[in-house]
């Protein structure tokens, strides 16, 4: 999957996961911080290419790790999910120095981007060091159209949710608003 499709992705997932209350804390939390913290990791993943958007601007880092687990390996498990849960929850400056809210997106935007690629064929070892990978191939590596159409229509449905007779889409979705702030928080990265 793409930069921007991760981008789309986690955005949705950010939006979904806040409107049907899985989470209290990212319910309960402030739009802001739910959605950048989401934005802040949904590349992280990829630390582990090189060329890939953040292995590009991060390259110090990005090669030892492809060097010692390849792209899709250990970056893209449920044990490095536990990692960086373990760094935002258990270190104190990181646990104060940010509100829960973004905390708990962080995770969920990391998370998105192993969700993302677990529907590519090429699939996530989510139970690394287990070199079994696991997949649900509906999007493919060389149909960018269909992964920008899947990956946007997640985010309508995540923006109309929930669908209820109460909203009318006049009222409820503001589409220019929501336009902009994805083409300016997408600028940030690519200024990043």
């Amino acid at each position: 999957m793409t930069s921007q499709g991760h981008f789309i992705f986690s955005l949705s997932c950010a939006i979904f996961l806040k409107k049907i209350e899985f989470f209290r804390t990212l319910n309960l939390g402030e739009w802001g911080h739910v959605i950048s913290g989401c934005i802040c990791t949904c590349l992280l993943p990829d630390i582990d290419h090189p060329s890939s958007f953040l292995g590009k601007k991060l390259s110090w880092i990005s090669v030892p790790i492809s060097k010692t687990f390849g792209h899709r390996g250990f970056t893209h498990s449920l044990f490095a999910c536990l990692c960086l849960y373990i760094m935002i929850f258990s270190i104190p400056f990181v646990r104060n120095f940010f509100p829960l809210d973004f905390s708990c997106a962080l995770l969920v935007g990391y998370f998105s981007h192993i969700l993302a690629d677990f529907l590519t064929p090429l699939g996530v070892p989510i139970f690394w060091p287990l070199n079994i990978r696991f997949c649900i191939p509906i999007l493919s590596a060389n149909n960018l159209k269909r992964e920008k159409k899947l990956c946007m229509l997640f985010l309508f449905v995540s923006i109309l949710y929930p669908f209820s007779e109460f909203y009318s889409f006049k009222n409820f979705i503001d589409f220019q608003l929501i336009k902009d702030i994805i083409k300016n928080i997408y600028n940030l990265f690519i200024d990043f």
